[in-house]
């Protein structure tokens, strides 16, 4: 986490145009104008310059722009794979937009192809992810290298993932956005489309065709690869094509959380027993910014502040601070967990994180995936190396049902929520080391349990 009472002498600060996110970019926003440094490097898209040159001129500080190409090209393919996945081939990445469309897709390519497939979405834990993206990087490049061949996820590949992709293929070009389908902006196609090709991936080379008989990507005289960019059916082509020649589309607010004490100067003029919720939705209908800002949305802030409603006593900035803590609002175990952490700190009594863990039997689910390894002398492959189909491994991992993952995604979220809150609030959440062991036991298992998905 960034300090901003710590001096720097240089911060560099990625993903820089996340800063008009609506649910977060006032952390991009926060780190750009709190932190204290001696320079402040920001890497991101051109539809963010604009904006952070106004920025940096309303605080007085000298502006440079550097501006870069990419190192290998990147092309648009001249057809789909018109549905068929039997084309699908090492080094590919599917990109789709839900848990189950992941599932699927990887079934569906493992069936079709002898190849090995990975899978990175944003439900899983970021060192989760990270794991997931070596293994790809390993496969994708070499076979006989150990590691996935493919990697199917969501749009969670288009930041903060070093990944070796040759294709990125498009599943659709449509996602769920909590009420409807509706079209992936210009922004997100560029550039989860744009990690499609990375400088120096490949080694040199003038083979037209792979060992299996398959074109190979061309490469460039360096040795990177030339990125491709295409859809799995050809009715999406179109706006592929329209959307990736686009410019990008400019950002021109900052997103800002609206200061406590403003909720603190309307709480003292508000009926008494008002609903924290209504602080909340009344701080944003009346704060007023500058042109170049904007509030952010705090539907999430809002729903656990109901959630939270009935617990007492908490104080105002105690009732903001677990409003502010990392837990979905619609994920039921993460908001019943925190509504009974809640009430422990508003008793002032210590949480209790040890009978916690045995009602919701959370050692009970780590174990049965750890115990779900067994070892098989039939093989000498590695446990780090993926299940490739139709073959063995050292360590044979029994089939794990989709809702054991979905549970231990959720148990970990809590087990975050829980070292968030020790940081905060170290009186009350005194169990730092143990929870800090079941994250990584939790991480690992997640692990296991998506190399087990059929």
């Amino acid at each position: 986490m960034l300090s901003c009472q710590q001096f720097y002498d240089v911060v560099v600060i990625d993903e820089i145009q996340m800063i008009g996110d609506p649910f977060r970019g006032d952390a991009w926003t926060q780190a750009l104008l709190g932190v204290q440094a001696k320079e402040l490097h920001l890497c991101g898209e051109e539809s963010v310059v604009g904006l952070v040159e106004r920025l940096a001129d309303s605080c007085q500080d000298q502006f440079i722009l550097h501006r870069y190409q990419r190192l290998t090209p990147l092309r648009i393919a001249d057809s789909s794979l018109k549905g068929d996945l039997s084309q699908v081939r090492r080094g590919d990445c599917l990109v789709t937009f839900s848990r189950n469309n992941i599932y699927a897709l990887k079934k569906a390519i493992q069936e079709a192809t002898n190849l090995r497939v990975g899978m990175a979405y944003g439900g899983l834990p970021p060192e989760v992810r990270e794991r997931e993206a070596q293994m790809f990087n390993r496969g994708s490049q070499v076979e006989g290298e150990g590691g996935y061949d493919v990697l199917v996820g969501s749009d969670a590949i288009g930041m903060g993932l070093n990944l070796k992709i040759k294709r990125v293929i498009f599943q659709s070009l449509h996602k769920f956005d909590g009420r409807n389908e509706v079209p992936l902006s210009t922004s997100q196609i560029k550039q989860i489309g744009g990690r499609a090709g990375r400088f120096g991936i490949l080694p040199k080379t003038d083979q037209s065709t792979a060992p299996d008989g398959r074109p190979r990507l061309k490469t460039t005289e360096e040795g990177g690869t030339i990125g491709e960019v295409l859809t799995l059916n050809e009715s999406d082509m179109s706006l592929l094509r329209h959307s990736m020649a686009a410019p990008f589309e400019k950002i021109h607010r900052a997103v800002l959380k609206a200061p406590f004490t403003t909720v603190e100067g309307l709480a003292r003029r508000a009926p008494l027993g008002v609903r924290y919720s209504s602080l909340l939705e009344l701080r944003r209908t009346l704060t007023l910014t500058r042109p170049e800002y904007a509030i952010g949305d705090e539907k999430n802030a809002a729903s656990i502040a109901d959630a939270l409603q009935h617990i007492l006593p908490l104080s105002l900035a105690e009732r903001d601070l677990f409003c502010s803590a990392p837990a979905g609002a619609r994920n039921t175990l993460a908001i019943a967990t925190l509504q009974q952490w809640a009430h422990a700190h508003a008793h002032r009594r210590q949480v209790d994180f040890i009978g916690w863990l045995r009602h919701e039997n959370i050692e009970q689910t780590i174990q049965s995936i750890e115990s779900s390894v067994k070892p098989n002398s039939s093989s000498t492959a590695t446990s780090s190396q993926p299940k490739k189909p139709n073959s063995k491994n050292q360590l044979r991992v029994e089939r794990i049902h989709n809702e054991t993952l979905l549970r231990l995604e959720s148990i970990h979220k809590c087990l975050v929520l829980y070292l968030w809150l020790a940081f905060r609030l170290p009186e009350s959440f005194v169990h730092f080391d143990r929870c800090q062991e079941l994250k990584l036991r939790t991480e690992t298992v997640l692990g296991i349990g998506l190399n087990s998905i059929p």
